[in-house]
């Protein structure tokens, strides 16, 4: 089976106390000024209104070229990236970028709203091609006797504890097979989400400082540790 994978995104969540923009066009403003590096020409600004479902963001700025997307809800802020130039860079080329991205976004987020940080998350997602059935490969791969070979879809999550120095935390390793849309007889793809994340359980006030740690930590780990799981392991040979 000659298996194709890319890195579909990265994506770095603080989960924050809640808080409230009052000025959303006016903060869209401020941090893009203070991120112009990441959304300098003319980036897309959507706000909602405070009194949206929490999980809606307030506030989201894409860059022109969709590569990176900053949200803002009322509990959460996430910043997404996508290598929209070049889908097929691999993750030692694409972390660095996202690194320093995510530094300044970091920094102009607690200078201007100084929410407290209470957990932190980190998901690299990817995209692997089969060539074949994703849904008779993890039941083989997983399961005893290939109980689930005729499943219309597989959904599989892993869930480990560990620790990065000081940080506790979640290693979440999911499995789901896609269907092409045009034809969903073909089931080829799979999407793999790797999710780190700190204990719902135990709430922080984490500085600058410590989130850039936890994601350096973060990715030194996904990094090192992609050989421990099926198709990932794949990724270690290029």
């Amino acid at each position: 089976m000659a298996a194709k994978i890319i890195l579909r995104s990265l994506e770095a969540v603080l989960f924050t106390n809640p808080y409230t923009i009052e000025n959303k066009l006016g903060f869209a403003s401020e941090f893009v000024k203070r991120s112009s590096k990441i959304f300098s020409h003319d980036p897309n600004i959507v706000t909602a209104p405070q009194n949206a479902p929490a999980q809606v963001p307030r506030v989201e700025i894409r860059s022109p070229d969709q590569s990176y997307i900053a949200q803002f809800a009322n509990n959460r802020i996430s910043l997404k990236y996508q290598d929209m130039h070049n889908l097929r860079a691999p993750l030692g080329v694409q972390f660095p970028m996202f690194l320093d991205s995510l530094t300044h976004a970091t920094q102009s987020t607690m200078e201007f709203l100084n929410p407290r940080v209470l957990r932190l998350g980190f998901v690299i997602g990817f995209l692997a091609d089969l060539g074949s059935s994703s849904n008779k490969y993890l039941s083989e791969e997983f399961f005893q006797n290939n109980p689930c070979s005729d499943a219309h879809e597989i959904n599989l999550g892993i869930l480990y504890k560990l620790s990065l120095e000081s940080f506790s935390a979640n290693r979440w390793v999911r499995y789901q097979t896609l269907r092409a849309q045009n034809d969903p007889s073909i089931d080829y793809a799979m999407a793999i989400d790797i999710d780190i994340n700190t204990l719902a359980e135990v709430m922080n006030n984490y500085s600058t400082s410590e989130i850039i740690t936890f994601y350096k930590l973060a990715y030194e780990h996904v990094n090192t540790s992609l050989g421990q799981f099926p198709l990932l392991n794949l990724l270690q040979q290029e």
